[in-house]
């Protein structure tokens, strides 16, 4: 992998660890500060995960077909969308809705994420995939860490717009520097293309 397209894969996901840890902790305590009852809560953190994995079939099979980078692009994009729009709800149907986006951009980044460096880099696919998953967890426990620091000083509101805003730079900079090989995107297609005349 080029230093580019490595540039161009690091700072995102490590931007994407960040805003996981984040959300993980302002959600509920967010949904807690609207005064949204528990069971209201647990719908919403019971429908999402179905949403989800319904959803969570097709992301893979199609990744192969149209190539990873629009599929890890539109995580980043719908991340940074839904954390920013998450600061102007304050019911449970939209938040809902915006629970579900942000847990269906954390599943399309789970699917691409190892094929994409596994395309980009065979020789050297376990070191680069070990150092990216460690430098992603790491920036997930500073974003749990310093939730509670930021509510305190700058509010639920400034802070899930703070979030998007690092994801939304982090889609321009994963689509700007990220360069996908496409030799193994060509084969897929042609794959899908042949398959019912093999069949």
């Amino acid at each position: 992998m080029g230093i580019r397209s490595l540039i161009g894969a690091v700072l995102p996901i490590v931007i994407f660890g960040f805003s996981f840890g984040l959300y993980e902790v302002l959600f509920p305590l967010y949904m807690n500060f609207l005064n949204i009852s528990l069971l209201s809560m647990g719908f919403a953190f019971t429908v999402s995960p179905l949403v989800v994995t319904i959803a969570n079939v097709f992301i893979g099979e199609r990744s192969d077909v149209l190539g990873r980078k629009i599929f890890f692009s539109s995580a980043l994009l719908l991340g940074g969308i839904s954390h920013l729009t998450t600061s102007f709800s304050s019911s449970l149907v939209p938040l809902t809705v915006l629970k579900i986006l942000f847990d269906m951009s954390v599943a399309i980044k789970n699917a691409v994420f190892v094929p994409m460096l596994f395309d980009q880099d065979k020789e050297n696919f376990i070191p680069v995939y070990s150092k990216m998953s460690g430098l992603e967890f790491i920036f997930q426990a500073v974003g749990l860490a310093l939730s509670g620091f930021l509510v305190e000083f700058l509010g639920y509101h400034a802070t899930f717009i703070l979030s998007g805003i690092l994801q939304i730079f982090g889609f321009v900079v994963f689509s700007t520097l990220f360069v996908e090989r496409t030799r193994n995107r060509l084969t897929n297609k042609s794959n899908v293309l042949l398959s019912p005349c093999l069949g």
